[in-house]
């Protein structure tokens, strides 16, 4: 900030990388970049005090009148801490945004739960067929301990389905939860959750032009930004991230999306 050709000045922030760990490094520069902010308004704040200032009884000696004032442009100075888009898009009434690092509170209307797995190495996210994965957790962990996973004594009954796509199904989430060393929570095990998300189609719509979708003889797809409050937080809140909604066709058993 300038005034008369001077400058109002924040403190120098530290990398983040210098006091932080590398799992923590998001949420780190999430809250190095909201304490820079929290300074920037301060700064602007002093500076915009300094306009109309006048000498005092028509006096200007041991005075300094200011005669401009430039305010610079920092969009995403009013960011919530952990939201990664413009500020004005968090919780404004109209569109879910998603992939904008804490959850948009937009997304809470019309929330449905949904079957995700986190693909090792790239953390992205896939979600199986709604009707596919409530039938297997009914049949398993439905006669089982109920919480929302395939474990214990569920486990040695995945033959109930016998040669089918539930039995497909199946075995990708127990695979899933194996490769995630079976971490546990709250409908979560390993690599594996069931985890609530909204229809988002203006921030997430851009997933369905990327390759390897199955033909829509087999597949429908609804964009959603999924509440992910286990693969992945930022300053110990849950994000908000795309991914797409399959819905198998009938007679497209012998895929596993």
């Amino acid at each position: 900030r300038r005034a008369s050709g001077g400058e109002v000045d924040g403190e120098d922030h530290a990398p983040a990388a210098a006091t932080c760990r590398a799992d923590d490094m998001p949420s780190c520069k999430a809250l190095e970049e909201d304490s820079i902010n929290r300074d920037e308004r301060v700064i602007e704040r002093q500076a915009l005090g300094l306009e109309g200032d006048e000498p005092a009884g028509g006096d200007a000696r041991g005075t300094v009148e200011v005669t401009r004032l430039v305010v610079d442009d920092v969009p995403r100075m009013d960011s919530p801490l952990g939201w990664t888009c413009l500020p004005q898009q968090f919780d404004d009434g109209m569109v879910c945004d998603c992939d904008c690092g804490i959850w948009d509170p937009d997304c809470d209307a019309g929330l449905t739960e949904v079957s995700a797995v986190r693909s090792p190495g790239t953390d992205e996210l896939t979600l199986i067929d709604r009707e596919h994965a409530e039938t297997v957790l009914n049949v398993l962990d439905g006669d089982g301990n109920a919480n929302g996973v395939i474990d214990s004594i569920e486990l040695t009954h995945l033959q109930r389905f016998g040669v089918s796509a539930l039995f497909g199904v199946a075995e990708r989430i127990v695979r899933a939860q194996a490769a995630g060393n079976n971490e546990g929570g709250r409908e979560r095990l390993g690599n594996f959750a069931r985890m609530p998300a909204a229809e988002a189609p203006a921030s997430c719509g851009g997933l369905l032009e990327r390759e390897g979708l199955l033909p829509s003889s087999l597949a429908e797809y609804t964009p959603m930004c999924v509440r992910d409050a286990h693969f992945a937080t930022l300053v110990e809140q849950p994000t908000g991230r795309c991914a797409l909604q399959p819905r198998m066709a009938v007679g497209s058993q012998c895929f596993v999306p």
